[in-house]
């Protein structure tokens, strides 16, 4: 059903001080052990980034943002433009690269709350949590006024569409954590 993961990572990381994808985790950049772990539940991955070939010396194919700092919305867009070339009609998993850590079981959860009528699967939370996420195909019929607007936020393109949305349970454990500043990634390598 998925066969692909994108990992966003074309921002800036201004708050992080530098590219938040790279930061070591047990010896390895962040967005290689992201990578790794859905390679591992048997998905491909493209990093979606500022430039084409950005992460390639870390074995993750690479493309470009179809807008340069477009943010996490144009992020999506590039994933659904990709996936659709490839593979005409499907579903996507979308995480970030500021994911502190990614778990097969997500796949699992995600996957199983998909009904006919949803375009987008996300995780419950106590406010709207766009990744990680599935996301079909079918959303580019969306993105044509999306992308014209000056003001392109992710949550209130989601805000707008709830009816196309499954949302799932996800288990305290296996909660999605990221990180925006260092001090936050410390906090999490720490367990605090």
């Amino acid at each position: 059903m998925i066969a692909r993961a994108y990992i966003l990572a074309g921002g800036q990381s201004r708050r992080f001080g530098f590219d938040k994808a790279r930061v070591f985790r047990n010896g390895v950049p962040n967005i290689q052990l992201l990578s790794q772990n859905l390679i591992t539940a048997g998905l491909a991955v493209t990093a979606i980034a500022q430039q084409t070939r950005q992460y390639e010396d870390l074995g993750i194919p690479t493309i470009a943002d179809r807008i340069r700092d477009g943010g996490p919305l144009i992020g999506i867009l590039t994933a659904l433009m990709d996936e659709k070339t490839r593979c005409s009609e499907g579903w996507v998993l979308i995480l970030t690269c500021d994911t502190f850590q990614s778990s097969t079981d997500w796949i699992a959860l995600l996957s199983g709350a998909v009904t006919a009528s949803s375009s987008v699967v996300l995780f419950q939370d106590d406010r709207l949590q766009p990744f990680p996420g599935l996301y079909h195909t079918r959303l580019m019929e969306e993105f044509a006024a999306v992308v014209e607007k000056p003001e392109r936020s992710v949550h209130h393109w989601l805000e707008g569409m709830m009816d196309a949305i499954q949302f799932v349970t996800c288990p305290q454990h296996l909660r999605p954590q990221q990180f925006n500043t260092l001090d936050e990634f410390v906090a999490l390598i720490q367990g605090t």
